[in-house]
């Protein structure tokens, strides 16, 4: 399904509408490693990875933005089954350090996923 530039706009649009109530919510349009750069270590609530083949490259960028009791979140990891994604995330978790995420890591229908680190 091809998605027009205008679609998009009137999409964004919405999502600027809803966010904007919430003074935390801070919009930054920008590709992964340069909006990172911006961020604070442990300082997110919640983020939120625009899944594709760099999964891996996206969480190592992402995992230490995150404070500790709080959600990492995402979709399109490829493969798209709950059963790979969680495996996947688990094994990411187990090779990047101590045991400090909590399972179970929740997958849903549309893929996607989430976790807390703890």
């Amino acid at each position: 399904m091809k998605v027009s530039h205008k679609s998009l706009s009137a999409l964004e649009e919405c999502f600027r509408a809803i966010v904007e109530k919430h003074e935390k919510i801070e919009i930054i349009k920008k590709f992964d490693e340069n909006a990172a750069k911006e961020i604070d270590d442990s300082s997110l609530d919640v983020v939120f990875i625009k899944g594709d083949q760099k999964i891996k490259k996206n969480l190592d960028i992402w995992f230490p933005k995150v404070k500790y009791n709080a959600f990492i979140c995402g979709n399109n990891y490829r493969g798209d089954t709950k059963k790979e994604i969680c495996k996947f995330i688990i094994n990411y978790l187990v090779k990047h350090g101590p045991r400090n995420w909590q399972t179970p890591i929740k997958s849903f229908p549309d893929s996607t996923w989430v976790f807390r680190k703890i």
